[in-house]
């Protein structure tokens, strides 16, 4: 039960990381 916590907060952080880098993207492309 505990690993699985852990890889959910794993997923989250990964989603996380990924739609910032997307969203960091998008706005350096209008920026420029």
């Amino acid at each position: 039960m505990f690993a699985l916590w852990i890889e959910l907060l794993l997923l989250n952080i990964a989603v996380f990381l990924i739609g910032l880098g997307i969203a960091w993207l998008i706005w350096g492309r209008e920026a420029a």
